[in-house]
């Protein structure tokens, strides 16, 4: 009897204790966010956590996927691990676009396929973590993504055949 009874106080404990943190997590924002649905697989240096991510037309045909990391790496740590992690992985990098050495901000561009990625690291503070932000969008879309307030989509691009 007394074992019994011990059995039902356990178990009503854990379940008491697995639905706290499931409320929790549910309800304090302390749940990790995802990425969206569709997302494509690019590389994602380790043990960097994602802040958020989101999917847009913003004013083209094919959705325009983003998301934001953080990490405490340094800039150039993770624009070398992100240029190398394309190139193994098949990507074309466009080197020219890195060519800034600053340790608060650099940019790279890379391209597989009809997916462009826009990668930006920047670290405001040296306190502050580095902040990892990827857009990425079909080539078609690449030059018509940026359209002027004031009128059409002008661009000195070619359109990709």
């Amino acid at each position: 009897m007394k074992t019994s009874n011990l059995l039902i106080s356990l178990v009503l404990f854990l379940l008491v204790a697995a639905g706290s943190i499931y409320f929790i997590q549910k309800f304090s924002g302390l749940s990790h966010p995802r990425l969206v649905s569709g997302f494509p697989q690019i590389p994602q240096i380790p043990n960097s956590v994602l802040l958020d991510s989101r999917v847009t037309t913003d004013g083209t045909t094919n959705p325009v996927f983003a998301a934001n990391w953080k990490t405490s790496h340094s800039v150039s740590f993770v624009m070398n691990w992100y240029i190398r992690a394309f190139q193994q992985a098949g990507w074309e990098v466009d080197q020219t676009a890195n060519e800034s050495s600053e340790e608060t901000w650099q940019y790279v561009t890379a391209s597989l396929g009809d997916l462009v990625v826009n990668l930006d690291v920047e670290k405001e503070e040296d306190y502050e973590p580095t902040i990892i932000f990827a857009e990425i969008l079909s080539q078609t879309d690449s030059v018509t993504r940026f359209v002027p307030i004031d009128g059409p989509a002008v661009s000195n691009e070619h359109t990709p055949e």
